[in-house]
């Protein structure tokens, strides 16, 4: 992964996907925080998909920063801070990846390319709905989050659980086992057998960082990528 010269601004680079989002990773004392979509089933599984903090740029939206604080509001009812990244992340495919600095004063965390409507843990799956570009920014809370009706569970989860769930499903129980925080409504508890699943840029951000991956999430949660 090398450095390039500096991008005057993401907007050639992402105009070709047909759809846009616009995320957060935020990390407070190692972990990240997480939503958990409502529950869904899987043939005999209850399947509860893990995702950032994020979604579809809207057409009112100025920026793709400004889309991330809307979103922000929208799914854990809290306003973010946003950190400017001195190198942002580009992610292609698996092992495409590379380091771009950006001439915005606050560059985002990474930029995922990945492709729309695909099966689970094959962000590049063949055929598809076309490209997705999520740009993800690094970000503190500025409140207190709380689960909401599109975001029933928020989860602090360690870099190595986000890591393990682009790969295999791990029941909700056992990842609190194993030192995750679960944040829910307590009249509305979420199944802890349900299987959590990592999804959208968080997926094929780990796929496509591959082994580099953990390194990546342990250092933007120690803030060295500021």
């Amino acid at each position: 992964m090398n450095t390039m010269s500096t991008l005057a601004s993401l907007s050639p680079i992402v105009s070709s996907a047909v759809f846009h989002g616009a995320g957060s990773l935020v990390p407070r004392d190692g972990r990240f925080l997480c939503g958990i979509r409502p529950l869904r089933r899987e043939h005999d599984d209850l399947i509860a998909q893990v995702t950032a903090i994020g979604g579809g740029l809207e057409a009112y939206d100025a920026s793709f920063m400004a889309g991330a604080l809307r979103e922000s509001l929208e799914e854990i009812n809290c306003p973010l801070c946003f950190q400017s990244c001195a190198e942002t992340l580009f992610v292609h495919g698996p092992a495409q990846v590379q380091w771009q600095r950006l001439a915005d004063p606050m560059g985002p965390a990474a930029v995922v390319f990945r492709h729309w409507h695909t099966p689970p843990r094959r962000p590049w799956h063949v055929p598809h709905d076309g490209w997705q570009c999520l740009v993800l920014y690094q970000a503190a809370l500025a409140g207190t989050p709380c689960p909401s009706q599109e975001l029933p569970g928020l989860i602090w989860l360690w870099p190595a659980q986000i890591v393990a769930l682009a790969h295999v499903d791990v029941p909700l129980q056992t990842l609190l086992d194993q030192g995750a925080l679960l944040l829910e409504d307590p009249q509305l508890p979420l199944a802890r057998n349900a299987c959590a699943r990592l999804t959208d840029s968080q997926e094929a951000l780990v796929l496509g960082l591959g082994s580099k991956a953990l390194a990546f999430y342990t250092s933007l949660a120690a803030g060295r990528l500021a």
